[in-house]
């Protein structure tokens, strides 16, 4: 262990890393990560078999994320169904809880993250995947107005 590490790496490269005095982010790569994406769930998705249709929406945070899975659920036709609750049609690929969710969905499947393209296992780099970017600046005042 580093000096910086309070817990041992798990077998996936996260370490728990304090970023700042009063909180403690997960980092993988040295690039911290939500405190929301438990380190299990990158075993889970590593896992997950990946389908011929599945579409994968990236984005940086305040980027436009909502109003892009809205638009690829509805242009895809609502494959599970009307839309309800939309991060249950459109769940983040990290936050999965148990593969059987991933499976029960219908094709095509959509997904959504905010991780590094060099993050994602090998499969999920082979899929359909929608980036969406944004000025900077955008960026900036959508977040400091957000918090």
């Amino acid at each position: 262990m580093t000096e910086n590490q309070i817990y041992p790496p798990s077998p996936t490269g996260l370490v728990i890393t304090p970023l700042h005095s009063h909180f403690n982010h997960l980092a993988k790569e040295g690039r911290s990560i939500g405190p929301l994406t438990p380190p299990s769930s990158y075993e889970l998705v590593k896992s997950l078999p990946t389908r011929p249709g599945d579409v994968l929406i990236a984005t940086y945070l305040k980027s436009g994320t909502t109003w892009l899975q809205n638009l690829v659920y509805h242009l895809l036709e609502c494959p599970n169904g009307p839309l309800e609750q939309i991060d249950v049609q459109v769940p983040w690929l990290q936050t999965l809880t148990k593969a059987t969710t991933a499976e029960g969905m219908a094709s095509p499947r959509v997904f959504k993250t905010h991780d590094y393209f060099d993050w994602l296992p090998e499969q999920w780099q082979k899929t359909k995947i929608i980036y969406c970017y944004r000025n900077p600046k955008d960026v900036f005042f959508s977040y400091y107005h957000h918090i």
